[in-house]
């Protein structure tokens, strides 16, 4: 008995396979790209703090901050920071801010106001810290009052447990920590974790299909010829 090839079936066997080949690699490299992008993209700073040095223990370390006027109706006049464990109000000291501005130590921490900015100006000013604590990272929460009455609260915890929030403290991490503590950052399960986790798991099963496609093409172009009638 002669055997002879079905018209096109080793062709359209191989190409139906490419085909949904070619679309699960499509997906898998958008689910890459989201993973990337979430993984990188950093959260919404609407006070940011940065430290010269951003060291665990240094002296005398330069601390400034950047409050955003996001009142639509009037400017920044004030911001309060509660200070984070390790620091006292003793420790810091007024470096440089808007003109005018005074600063004045609390009873946790301080504050800092003056004549009140213009409208959508951010309040930009510098302090000094005796010593940045032995921990990982440090969380000023700070309240920014604006002319009129109205304040913007940046307060919420960011940290492991915490989730993710509209109204985040700012937070200064350190290099070089030898000490854990609360405050060290987006863990598992809190910020955007669970977008990391999320896109992780959907790119393993992307790859699974995509394996799984191509050995039923294998399979099927490798399958004997079909006998003549």
């Amino acid at each position: 008995m002669s055997t002879r090839p079905v018209p096109g079936r080793g062709a359209a066997a191989l190409r139906a396979p490419a085909r949904a080949c070619a679309a699960v690699l499509g997906t898998a490299a958008l689910a890459a790209a989201l993973l990337v992008a979430v993984t990188a993209a950093p959260a919404a700073a609407h006070v940011e703090v940065l430290g010269r040095p951003a060291q665990a223990g240094a002296t005398d370390a330069l601390v400034s901050f950047h409050a955003s006027g996001e009142s639509p109706t009037a400017g920044v006049a004030a911001i309060t920071v509660q200070l984070p464990a390790g620091i006292a109000p003793g420790d810091v000291s007024w470096v440089s801010g808007p003109p005018g501005w005074q600063f004045q130590r609390t009873a946790d921490g301080y504050l800092a106001a003056g004549p009140p900015l213009a409208k959508g100006v951010p309040g930009r000013y510098e302090v000094k810290i005796a010593r940045l604590p032995d921990r990982p990272s440090l969380v000023f929460k700070t309240v920014v009052r604006y002319a009129d009455g109205g304040q913007d609260a940046w307060t919420d915890d960011t940290g492991p447990g915490a989730g993710q929030s509209d109204h985040p403290a700012p937070v200064l991490a350190l290099a070089g920590a030898t000490r854990t503590g609360a405050g060290s950052g987006d863990g598992p399960g809190t910020g955007r974790w669970p977008l990391v986790l999320g896109a992780a798991a959907g790119v393993g099963v992307l790859a699974a299909v995509r394996l799984a496609v191509h050995r039923r093409g294998r399979r099927e172009a490798e399958a004997p010829a079909a006998p003549a009638p």
